[in-house]
């Protein structure tokens, strides 16, 4: 095995504070993306809990204070449509474009209740990187 040389060593340890420092700061900037009051329209508000921003029959849109983050859940067993019009609908909402939205904390999910065998994942948000498609 190579002896590591000294100027490898301070590269490396350059490479890792440097990718400390990007993390940080994304994690940062995540918390720091500007949304519309939704509280003036909201259908329902539990101080220190939860505010229901929209309730229709297909979806609801709920906001949790302990963690920030919103959910999108389905109602109805959904369609792709559905969810695409449930993602626009909460933009709009919101006041933030896709790449805004992918920094918050937004689960869609499915209840048990609505769809057995998929019920109860987090599919994510359909534009954004780590989302899983919906069920056909």
């Amino acid at each position: 095995m190579e002896k590591i040389n000294k100027k490898t060593i301070i590269i490396l340890s350059f490479l890792i504070i440097l990718i400390i420092i990007a993390l940080f700061v994304f994690k940062y900037e995540s918390k720091n993306i500007k949304v519309k009051d939704f509280y003036k329209d909201a259908v329902e508000i539990v101080p220190n809990q939860y505010v229901i921003i929209k309730d229709s029959k297909q979806y609801r849109f709920t906001y949790f204070y302990n963690d920030n983050s919103f959910f999108i859940t389905f109602l109805e067993k959904p369609v792709k449509e559905d969810r695409i019009k449930a993602e626009e609908d909460l933009l709009k909402i919101l006041g933030i474009n896709k790449k805004g939205a992918c920094r918050l904390i937004i689960h869609e999910v499915i209840p048990w209740t609505v769809d057995k065998k998929y019920g109860g994942i987090n599919y994510n948000l359909s534009f954004c990187p780590d989302s899983l498609p919906f069920p056909q």
